[in-house]
């Protein structure tokens, strides 16, 4: 397999199954699926709420957290990992957004602890902080 069928593949296994965007905050359920915390509230809100939520996928039913807020369901971290790595892949090859200020930039540095791309301006505030 060469890298650009791997990073195709990469990209398609990081995306959500609803809205087909990369994953933003994934959340897995209990049958191991995973989707967008905005995707699960909005399927969540579709099948009418309860206790339960019923996968979008292979229509298993999750408990919903005890707190009642799909945002406490687990975060998949290994999905994440994936998409930083797209991500940094990525950035070579197009301009990228500012996750502080929209600004659409070809140079752009990845912050590993907050997990967002920052412009040269951003960075050096985000620095100091």
């Amino acid at each position: 397999m060469d890298l650009t069928t791997l990073f195709h593949n990469l990209r398609e296994e990081v995306s959500c199954s609803v809205c087909s965007d990369l994953f933003t905050d994934p959340k897995q359920l209990s049958c191991l699926h995973s989707f967008c915390l905005k995707c699960v509230n909005q399927w969540y809100e579709t099948c009418g709420g309860g206790d339960a939520i019923k996968c979008p996928k292979c229509q298993t039913l999750s408990r919903i957290p005890a707190s009642g807020d799909l945002k406490d369901l687990p975060t998949s971290f290994y999905l994440n990992g994936f998409i930083d790595v797209l991500a940094i892949k990525e950035c070579k090859n197009t301009q990228l957004t500012c996750g502080n200020c929209d600004k659409k930039s070809s140079e752009a540095s990845y912050c590993f602890q907050c997990c967002i791309f920052y412009c040269e301006e951003c960075l050096m505030f985000h620095s100091k902080m």
